[in-house]
């Protein structure tokens, strides 16, 4: 009995550092998806509105110039299709901000996984097909760095949540073997020193003294 509750409270001890560990990763995961909501926002709001200046910023003034069209119809078209761009991510970023909230650890690292594989995936296309553009010759290089970042820093989030689960029950063990440990070691030194367990030679005298008269 008293073993089946000793297993009950340590099960529980555990369940509850575990929901600890648990709650400090759902907070880095939220701090990590608002980050990335906002510079999702703000990209996209500034691509949707500020597409010139974007362009002038990022690229320079030729650059600009010729990724803005060269006749009425095309920088039309190329305004509508970088605005779309822009919704686009404005959109993400208000995911990932209603994606913060989620308090499902599960959901969490699979989350995770997923943006990672996104940000890899964008990476290897700036460099696979966007470094062919004469005129974002250097552009494609600098993107795809922003890309392995963001990507790092889920990369980050998983090892954290894996380093602190698995540091919290290897540390559990290590306090549950000593705590083991020092409850045997007295049971085995009173054991050996009660009078039970040794002989008593003037005890058995006595006996032999009585049978004899």
């Amino acid at each position: 009995m008293i073993h089946m509750v000793s297993i009950i409270l340590v099960s529980v001890i555990l369940r509850e550092g575990l929901l600890i560990v648990d709650l400090m990763g759902s907070y880095m995961f939220s701090v990590i998806c608002i980050l990335h909501s906002l510079i999702a926002i703000t990209c996209g709001y500034l691509i949707m509105f500020y597409l010139k200046e974007v362009y002038v910023f990022g690229h320079g003034v030729e650059t600009a110039v010729k990724l803005s069209g060269s006749t009425p119809h095309d920088q039309l078209l190329i305004q509508i299709s970088n605005s779309f761009a822009g919704l686009l991510l404005f959109v993400v970023g208000f995911l990932l901000f209603m994606v913060a909230f989620v308090k499902d650890t599960g959901f969490h690292s699979f989350f995770a996984k997923g943006c990672v594989l996104l940000h890899v995936s964008m990476a290897l296309w700036r460099v696979i097909f966007e470094r062919r553009l004469e005129d974002l010759a250097w552009v494609w290089l600098r993107q795809a760095v922003g890309d392995i970042v963001l990507a790092l820093s889920w990369v980050f989030f998983l090892v954290y949540k894996w380093r602190e689960k698995y540091d919290y029950i290897w540390k559990f063990e290590d306090q549950l073997k000593h705590k083991v440990q020092t409850t045997e070691a007295p049971n085995e030194i009173g054991y050996k020193d009660s009078p039970a367990a040794e002989t008593n030679p003037l005890g058995t005298l006595h006996i032999l003294d009585c049978g004899a008269v």
